[in-house]
């Protein structure tokens, strides 16, 4: 008969591991997650928290902080220049995230084919993903040039004189919008590349069989496989949208002229680091921060239209 002693700090008499030893692990697993929990604390939660609160309170580094309450967000509802911007902000989101998403569907259709050479062109729409933001600025800053830039020589013969893009009030916000749109296509794409891989062929085989055409195999197969990926897009591209362009607008613009290409992150921007007003910068951040969280849950709502096979 087997008779062993067993002690009060060993195995159990169901398996269980000895108390030091689930303390001993414990103790590495909050070791190895502590650098994770740090970095985090460090540079997101204590700076969002302080934002938050920075909000109420005017704030220029150079005088203690005075607590305001609500006058910086009524100070933002008031201010002209900041509902110029929020026009602005509006008008580019509005060109840049549906044309984005739609080019987005059409090249990653157009890219699924099966051809020879595609991988070609695959390799050229993905390009503006491993250019910095900094460099591409700079190519697009020729193009709409107005003594040498290539739109004016490729279209010259429509204009009757060479028009200086970005420094006209009316076209600079566009040409902008244009550019965010190029630069976004290659992650969508890629999104939109792995949805319609997805998506069964043996649909398109009974497509096929019912006799449908491209634009029904389009309607009654390809899109609604491509729905969840469509509202994933949809809701990246409408919060990229609004921090896109400070890169864009930083270098080429800087908002001018007159604040026509002055998009509401870069505003953020000048307001903190350029006329050193903190707690307004905190407030309008706050305040696009809601906006965005709104219009996320909106969409949110629109799961019930996902298709899923």
């Amino acid at each position: 008969m087997d008779r062993r002693i067993v002690s009060p700090g060993s195995v159990s008499a169901v398996g269980r591991p000895r108390l030091s030893e689930r303390r001993v692990e414990l103790f590495w697993g909050i070791l190895f997650h502590l650098p994770a929990f740090v970095f985090f604390a460090v540079f997101l939660a204590l700076p969002i928290a302080w934002g938050l609160g920075l909000a109420f309170y005017e704030w220029d580094v150079f005088h203690d902080a005075a607590f305001v309450g609500s006058d910086n967000f009524r100070r933002f509802f008031a201010d002209p220049v900041a509902r110029q911007v929020v026009t602005s902000s509006v008008v580019y989101s509005l060109e840049v995230v549906p044309l984005s998403v739609l080019l987005s569907l059409f090249f990653a259709v157009l890219l699924n084919a099966r051809l020879r050479g595609i991988t070609v062109f695959r390799w050229l729409y993905f390009l503006p993903l491993v250019t910095s933001a900094v460099a591409t600025a700079l190519v697009w800053l020729w193009i709409f040039s107005g003594n040498y830039g290539l739109i004016n020589i490729v279209f010259g013969f429509l204009l009757p004189q060479p028009r200086d893009w970005l420094l006209d009030g009316q076209t600079v916000l566009h040409a902008i919008s244009f550019m965010s749109i190029w630069r976004s296509l290659p992650v969508n794409i890629i999104l939109f590349l792995a949805a319609l891989q997805e998506v069964s062929p043996d649909l398109y085989e009974a497509a096929d069989i019912d006799g449908a055409d491209h634009v029904a195999r389009f309607r009654f197969v390809t899109w609604p496989g491509v729905t969840p990926t469509t509202f994933l897009v949809l809701t990246l591209q409408i919060i990229q949208s609004f921090f896109s362009a400070f890169d864009l607008v930083a270098v080429l613009t800087q908002g001018g002229p007159v604040n026509a290409s002055n998009v509401i992150v870069y505003f953020i921007y000048e307001q903190a680091f350029r006329f050193f007003q903190f707690g307004y910068a905190s407030a309008i951040a706050l305040l696009l921060f809601v906006a965005v969280l709104l219009i996320t849950l909106a969409q949110w709502r629109l799961q019930k239209y996902w298709v899923h096979y």
